[in-house]
């Protein structure tokens, strides 16, 4: 009897050694791969980095781009797919000069097929003159020469609709963010920070809304592409906006150009521009990413070189 004690207690403890020996060998989970934000954007005429918090040219931290002179590029190292969302500002100070932002989004399987989306200066000097009105900025849709917007305040009419670039009023399109004006009057039309949302219906149509300009309404639908270009063509009578499908959300590339176009100033300088925060997915798939950050987590939307079979956005 004493035998067969013995015999099962060598047994359970061989069995506890094996047990103990199994948990050390358990291989160690391997870390998130992780890599310096500010690779995620590539620009031409313009330096890259990151700001973490606000400061006095920035309402938020963010993944900054400072040109150099009048005119700069850039494009993000980037296959996006489904809906997005980009959080963006201006920096205040800059010169208060005729300024444009220029979004495009392109096909990443088919890099022709691509629209835009321009923030820009009013230049009508309808107000208190030119250094006034350089501060009021409005947003439109550009597919090839058709151009698309919406009225910036709450009249549910139809004609709150713009399809035409002959007398573009865009002062009725104000939208942030706003490239600000000089001195006093830098946020007298908006907030210099804003969101640009791309967004797929469950009939997929693609919704482009840009925030309002002092951001206490819903975002507002700016154009829609429908399918209706070829047919009925644009008519708000019928809530068309006579745009082709753009059927680009398995995967689209995302590239901007910031630039002066006029206006009473020495040294012109494109407005420096600095990114927040993206979300992306659909519905209950959304995820955010914050730029504001000197190292993040790999996203699924990076797309460094050679990584991918998809070309990186090209920059306009």
């Amino acid at each position: 009897m004493r035998k067969q004690r013995a015999a099962a207690l060598l047994l359970a403890l061989a069995a506890g050694f094996c047990l103990a020996g199994c948990e050390e060998e358990k291989p160690e989970e391997e870390p998130a791969p992780t890599f310096e934000t500010r690779r995620l954007i590539t620009a031409q005429g313009a330096a890259v980095g990151v700001v973490s918090t606000p400061n006095a040219r920035m309402e938020n931290g963010g993944l900054l781009v400072e040109g150099n002179g009048a005119s700069y590029t850039g494009a993000f190292n980037a296959v996006f797919e489904n809906d997005l969302e980009i959080s963006f500002g201006f920096c205040r100070g800059d010169p208060a000069a005729y300024r444009r932002f220029t979004f495009t989004f392109a096909s990443a399987s088919d890099p022709e097929k691509t629209f835009s989306v321009v923030y820009e200066s009013e230049v009508a000097e309808a107000w208190y003159g030119e250094k006034y009105d350089r501060g009021c900025s409005g947003v439109y849709v550009m597919y090839g020469e058709e151009v698309r917007s919406t009225r910036y305040w709450k009249d549910k009419g139809k004609t709150e609709w713009y399809h035409s670039k002959e007398n573009f009023p865009i002062g009725n399109m104000l939208a942030s963010p706003m490239f600000g004006g000089a001195g006093e009057h830098e946020k007298e039309f908006g907030e210099l920070y804003g969101t640009l949302r791309l967004t797929w219906t469950s009939t997929g149509i693609l919704e482009i809304y840009a925030s309002e300009r002092f951001l206490q309404d819903s975002p507002r639908l700016i154009a829609a592409f429908d399918g209706s270009m070829g047919g009925i063509g644009f008519d708000p009578s019928f809530e068309l906006w006579g745009l082709p499908r753009m059927e680009i959300s398995d995967g689209y590339t995302v590239s901007f150009r910031s630039e002066v176009f006029g206006g009473n100033v020495t040294e012109p300088n494109a407005p420096d521009v600095y990114f927040s925060q993206f979300v992306t997915g659909r519905g209950s798939q959304e995820r955010t990413y914050s730029l504001a950050s000197q190292i993040m987590y790999d996203p699924p939307f990076y797309a460094a070189n050679g990584t991918k079979s998809i070309r990186t956005a090209q920059l306009p």
